[in-house]
Order: C-alpha cells, then structure tokens, then sequence
C-alpha cells in the first residue's frame, strides 16, 4: 500500500528509478545503477515487502524469478497491481523497478518464505498416503501370490496372452489403417 497510497511520492520515485529500464544504457552500467538503487532505496523495500502477506511474497517472488506466475493467484496479483508493485509496462507485467526485483530475488533463504513454499510443495493429501497406500498394495499382492498359486498362475497365464495379442492386435490395425487411407484416395 506504500506506492498505491502516495500517487505523488511515488511520480518522483518513479522518476528516480526510470533509467534502471532505460534501453539506452551499456549493460554493465545499468547493472550498476539497479544494485545501486537496491542499496539505495533498501528501508522503502523492506516496508514493502513486509506490508505484503506471504501468499504476496511468494507469487511476488515466483513472479521475479521468470516472469511467470500461476494466473489462478488472481486475486493476489490484483492486489499486487493495485498496490503498485505490479505494473503494466510494454505490454507486460513487471515489479515496478528492476532494484525492486532484484531484491525480492535477494529473499530466497528468508525463512518464512522458504516455509511457505516447502509447504505449498508439499503435494497435499496424495504425497502423504502414497508411500502407506502402496506398501500396503504391496504386501496384499506378495501375500496373495504367496498363499494363492493357482491364482497367481491364472493371472500369469491371463497376462500371458493379453502380451501375446498385442502385435496381432497392432498388426490389424495397421491394416486397417492402409484401407482407410486407400479409401480416402
């Protein structure tokens, strides 16, 4: 809310930080500037960014990394743009200064942000009962193959031929393949 609020304040910030976008610039200059304005301008970005809620600084963060961002975070990227720190520039959502961005990528190992993510990584209810799920499949197919023989030789036998069709099975097909295409002509 510290960009959105202040339209004025943030005109004569803009100012300062526009030849950080500036295509006029040898590389290494603007590299200059930008870590310049990052060191410049740190307190105004650690108010920011501690004014943004986690779930902000991780899309904001993931945004930084590639310009990219899971669009179904809708409603935080509304609140980013309408906060200032997202902004439309050629045709593009960018952060509002390249120093900016780079210190948004500078909070890769803060901790809450690393919790976050670990937690929304963490594959939900799946990746928890997966590992039990299967070891109990598992030791239900050892033991019947185990207890069951005659079974277990059905199902050998039934998979058995099922493999033996398949190059029949691939074989018809391609012939009927040829008599769609002959008829096609």
């Amino acid at each position: 809310q510290v960009l959105a609020a202040s339209p004025a304040p943030y005109a004569a910030f803009e100012a300062m930080i526009n030849p950080e976008c500036s295509t006029n610039r040898r590389d290494r200059k603007t590299a200059r500037l930008i870590l310049r304005n990052q060191e410049k301008f740190e307190t105004l970005y650690d108010c920011i960014w501690n004014d943004l809620s986690i779930e902000e600084q991780y899309v904001l963060y993931d945004f930084c990394l590639d310009s990219y961002t899971n669009y179904k975070n809708k409603a935080v990227l509304n609140s980013l743009m309408n906060k200032g720190i997202l902004i439309l520039r050629d045709d593009a959502f960018k952060p509002f200064s390249l120093s900016f961005r780079n210190y948004v990528l500078s909070k890769k190992h803060e901790e809450s942000l690393n919790k976050f993510i670990i937690e929304r990584s963490s594959g939900g209810n799946w990746a928890s009962l997966r590992i039990p799920l299967l070891t109990i499949v598992a030791v239900v197919a050892i033991f019947t193959a185990y207890t069951q023989s005659d079974f277990t030789n059905q199902i050998t036998a039934i998979l058995t031929s099922l493999l033996a069709l398949f190059p029949l099975l691939f074989k018809i097909l391609e012939n009927f393949g040829i008599s769609l295409e002959n008829k096609k002509k």
